[in-house]
């Protein structure tokens, strides 16, 4: 019998095996059922975990780790399982498994052991659903400590503003200064200390603001650092809801980073802090900061520390030279932190006088093209500048940067200015308009793009780094470099070149030793030339330019000897000319557009020599007119005069001033209806009318009649006189005066209906005779030795020519070469 117990063991395992796999066969449509819903209770228990986990988490709790993992694996199995199911229901529809024993015993047993392995992974993570704690006290820290710089010359205004913290009257306090100044810093150095100092608050929020101001993403980062849950689609309302029960009973800190504009923050009463830095002072207001500290740039001593950090000792050491040149290097950026770091460093592998001599020339002529300031310090400077309130004021701001390194402008005349810019119009009047620009100034220092000048309260400065950020700008940053041209400062002793002036639509010659300018070529966009305070200018030209007005500063050209406004579309001509107490030379040639020359300004100008006026009478009314020859009586210096007369009145007054006849060199008389007569040579006189006349233009005299005395008809008066125009004169019948004129070179007659012949002695020695719609004239001033004088064309039309009276035919022939058709 021994052999029958190892039998029986034999066929009971068998039994055992066969039982369980036997198992997987039957019932397989009962068990699925069984699972579907043992699932749903452990959904179920899930769902219930997660509720107290959320409740908890809305509290400032964290969920455990064993929780968490607890419900992701629940999470996967419930994913498994019911694909699973799915599976198992398309199979039972086609009928593959029916009861407990289909047509496919292997299929039914394979989907039979995996309901069972389903049906325990359920069971077991049922039974471990059961948790006595889901979340804990996991608070976020207190203090998230930020990186931190060195803050070289800003520890007594840390100090100040850590005393303010500690104190209980201010709660809302706003830093503001210029960019770069080290306003971050300081804030990140405030932030610092609360983590190496006990404090009473129970948190300490940074948060950036910066230009884009997003306030759903400074609340999410609020909200995070507080430990809050914080779905993307989170709505305001919630937001400020979750946030303000978290921060109810709490103390805390709020820095922020970078305002451009207010942000609206609830009105706690429990001692909490707002600390918030801003370019802008016009936002402080807008928070209602109980202090506001201006941030300003370093002193020298502080600025030269900073900046010898940056560079190292080892550059600076290189060469004895280079101690000295860096100091220079450093006050080029007007101790800002941010222009002292960035060009240090740039500095610190330069060991040679030479590269620091090209960085100085670079930093003094192109700022924006040294290394660091074009890619790092000037577009972070920017937001200042397109954070204005609109294009008026950044116009206004750009055009501050035509001044000179550290120049204090005073304001009534920069906003004089900007109203010739035409930046403030609108307005009904002159006080209106200056007020505007006062305001505008007040937004400019209040975003410290401006600073208090040398005079507290009537002067403004721009800060050398936010001048350079201004040129940038204006010259569209970078990309257009010759826009704008600025060559201000003592520091320029020479005129730019011609190349530069016809690209500009901006230049500034302010305060320079330039001595002459007198190559300006044509400046086809040109707006806007600046020449105050070159205190040394000797010579300025301005002829040929499309310049329409001169600015009061003109009159600061102390030096000025010689002023050339022919050929522009200059309208008036500032009080201010006065001023130019050395002028020699003043041409006004070609000015047609200029109105009127103000009363007592020509007076004033005793030195001077020569004054062209040519194409104007002093102004449209007979008074201007008279008085403008009564200044001219004060000019005792005066030896040449161009001038044009349209007024009877002025041309009897001309006539009686023995000084000015002498010294007329061009005269035109136009348009003077009442003139009948004029009588250029008197029997009292042993010169003639006008003896140094050139050039004598009469136009639109219908009742002229020019006299002379016979007895003196041998003699030649006017030996200077070269070059008459006659046009529309119609009461002449002949020029038998021009005996008097024995060098004449140009004769032009037009419209001369009446006239009908010209005679002169044998000397007349005409270069040019030009005729047009003179009908009756048949006699010329020719005989046969004319032609060996200096005649070059005779002009007229081909019937006038043929219809002309000669002594011989001779005569004729010998001048038809000289014959020109008029067309």
């Amino acid at each position: 019998m021994d052999f029958v117990s190892p039998v029986i063991g034999v066929a009971s395992r068998l039994w055992d095996w066969s039982a369980t796999h036997t198992n997987y066969l039957c019932q397989v449509g009962t068990k699925l059922d069984k699972l579907k819903t043992e699932l749903n209770v452990l959904k179920n228990v899930k769902d219930d975990v997660k509720r107290k986990v959320q409740v908890l988490e809305g509290q400032q709790l964290t969920r455990t780790y064993v929780v968490g993992g607890w419900i992701k694996t629940v999470e996967g199995v419930e994913q498994d399982t019911e694909k699973f199911l799915q599976e198992m229901s398309q199979q039972i529809e086609r009928r593959q498994i029916n009861g407990c024993y289909p047509k496919s015993y292997r299929s039914t047993y394979r989907f039979g052991k995996k309901v069972q392995i389903f049906r325990t992974h359920v069971a077991d993570l049922k039974r471990g659903g059961v948790f006595d704690v889901v979340s804990d006290h996991h608070l976020p820290a207190q203090v998230q400590a930020m990186p931190d710089n060195l803050t070289v010359g800003l520890d007594s205004m840390f100090e100040k503003l850590w005393t303010l913290v500690g104190g209980d009257e201010v709660r809302i306090m706003g830093l503001y200064g210029m960019g770069g100044v080290g306003k971050t810093t300081l804030l990140t150095k405030i932030n610092n200390e609360f983590q190496a100092r006990a404090c009473e608050f129970d948190f300490i929020i940074w948060v950036l603001v910066s230009n884009d101001v997003n306030l759903k993403r400074i609340q999410k980062d609020v909200g995070e650092r507080l430990g809050l849950p914080w779905p993307d689609d989170k709505d305001l309302n919630a937001g400020a809801k979750d946030i303000f029960n978290v921060l109810v009973n709490k103390r805390f800190v709020l820095l922020l980073d970078d305002m451009c504009i207010g942000i609206p923050l609830p009105d706690h009463q429990n001692k909490s802090k707002v600390i918030f830095t801003t370019r802008s002072e016009i936002v402080c207001g807008h928070m209602d900061a109980d202090k506001k500290i201006h941030v300003e740039c370093l002193n020298w001593d502080q600025a030269w520390t900073l900046f010898r950090q940056k560079v190292g000792q080892d550059a600076l050491s290189s060469h004895p030279e280079i101690p000295s040149l860096a100091e220079t290097v450093a006050k080029e950026c007007g101790g800002l932190p941010l222009a002292l770091i960035t060009i240090g460093r740039s500095m610190a592998t330069k060991k040679t006088p030479q590269e620091w001599k090209h960085a100085i020339t670079i930093l003094q002529k192109a700022a924006s093209q040294y290394s660091g300031m074009g890619e790092e310090v000037l577009p972070l400077l920017k937001f200042s500048y397109d954070y204005l309130p609109d294009d008026t004021t950044r116009s206004c701001f750009l055009f501050c940067s035509l001044y000179p390194e550290d120049y204090s402008i005073y304001t009534e005349d920069l906003i004089e200015h900007w109203i010739m810019e035409g930046y403030i119009d609108g307005f009904d009047d002159f006080e209106e308009a200056l007020n505007k620009g006062h305001d505008i100034i007040g937004v400019l220092r209040a975003t410290c793009l401006l600073e208090t000048g040398d005079n507290e309260d009537s002067d403004v400065k721009m800060h050398d780094v936010i001048r350079d950020l201004a040129l940038w700008i204006a010259c569209e940053c970078g990309r257009d470099k010759d826009k704008v041209l600025v060559k201000a400062g003592y520091g320029f002793n020479e005129a730019p070149k011609a190349e530069k002036w016809t690209k500009a639509q901006r230049i500034s010659l302010i305060e320079t030793n330039i001595t002459q300018l007198d190559d300006v070529p044509k400046c086809p966009i040109l707006s806007t030339l600046l020449l105050c305070d070159n205190l040394r200018l000797e010579v300025l030209d301005l002829s040929w330019t499309s310049i329409t007005e001169l600015p009061p500063s003109v009159g600061e050209l102390v030096e000025l000897e010689f002023l050339d406004l022919s050929y522009t579309s200059i309208t008036k001509l500032p009080h201010e000319i006065m001023k130019l107490i050395r002028l020699k030379y003043l041409y006004l040639e070609r000015t047609r557009e200029l109105q009127n020359i103000p009363h007592g300004v020509i007076m004033h100008l005793l030195s001077l020599q020569m004054l062209k006026l040519c194409d104007h009478n002093f102004g449209e009314s007979d008074e201007d007119m008279l008085a403008g020859i009564e200044e001219l009586e004060y000019l005792k210096q005066l030896n040449a005069l161009e001038i044009l007369i349209s007024d009877v009145k002025v041309l009897k007054k001309l006539l009686n001033n023995k000084h000015l006849l002498i010294c007329a060199r061009f005269l035109r008389i136009e348009s003077c209806i009442g003139i009948t007569s004029l009588t250029l040579l008197a029997k009292d006189m042993e010169i003639g009318l006008f003896p140094n006349l050139e050039i004598m233009v009469l136009i639109s005299l219908p009742k002229l009649i020019i006299s002379w005395n016979t007895r003196t008809s041998n003699r030649a008066c006017f030996r200077n006189l070269h070059y008459i125009f006659l046009q529309k004169c119609d009461a002449l019948v002949d020029l038998t005066w021009l005996l008097l004129v024995p060098n004449i070179k140009t004769l032009i007659i037009i419209c001369c209906e009446r006239l009908e012949v010209i005679l002169s002695d044998e000397s007349t020695a005409n270069e040019e005779m030009d005729r047009s719609k003179c009908p009756k004239l048949r006699r010329l001033p020719l005989d046969s030795d004319s032609a060996h004088n200096t005649l070059q064309y005779i002009k007229g039309k081909f019937e006038w020519w043929n219809s002309l009276e000669w002594d011989n035919e001779t005569i004729k022939s010998t001048f038809t070469p000289f014959f020109q058709n008029y067309d």
